[in-house]
């Protein structure tokens, strides 16, 4: 679908053209710079609510533009749409990833390696956090971070996720399959039952 919005060889959704707007935006930043734009404007383009206000189930996973098509979602859905918003403005896919972390409850944060560290575009803070200050975030560790994923990638698609993510995106089903590389510092193989976030 952002390939054909990019391109005007149809009409783009409204969800969709608002994404690249968002992508066009953080592009020309780098560095810090960059991530803090794409934290920023994430963090004010969804209102936080819960997979069970949303969808009436306790966690589900959304890709970026269904999100973005709600405009709403939880900790998981921004730091999703961080990790595809940053990914297609150029920020390397290597140094980005999802991690699941306690803070009281679950709650999932994107990562991203800067200088020789990490920082943490959260969605409960506009500025960005470096791991180093993250100390009341509890990694969860598992080591099936494959099977955990597959419940995610795996699962039949909803209509709702399906129409505004075409195959081919890298945006739709494959989500789960592109985001789950974990493995930083003293944080390696960080996972997470499917416990809901109350962020």
């Amino acid at each position: 679908m952002l390939d054909r919005c990019r391109e005007g060889t149809e009409v783009c959704l409204s969800h969709a053209a608002q994404f690249l707007r968002l992508v066009k935006a953080v592009h020309p930043k780098s560095g810090r710079d960059q991530l803090d734009k794409a934290n920023r404007a994430v963090n004010m383009a969804i209102h936080y609510a819960s997979d069970f206000a949303l969808h009436g189930e306790s966690d589900r996973w959304s890709a970026p533009l269904a999100t973005f098509a709600n405009r709403k979602g939880d900790c998981e859905d921004y730091a999703i749409a961080k990790f595809f918003a940053l990914r297609e403005a150029g920020f390397p896919e290597g140094d980005l990833q999802l991690v699941l972390v306690r803070i009281r409850q679950d709650h999932a944060v994107l990562a991203a390696r800067h200088d020789d560290g990490w920082l943490l575009p959260d969605n409960r803070r506009s500025e960005l956090m470096a791991d180093s200050e993250a100390s009341s975030y509890t990694p969860l560790y598992h080591r099936g971070v494959q099977l955990f994923a597959a419940l995610y990638a795996e699962r039949p698609q909803l209509e709702a996720e399906a129409a505004p993510a075409a195959p081919g995106d890298g945006m739709g089903r494959a989500t789960a399959h592109l985001i789950w590389r974990f493995s930083f510092g003293s944080w390696a193989t960080v996972i997470s039952s499917a416990s809901p976030c109350n962020y």
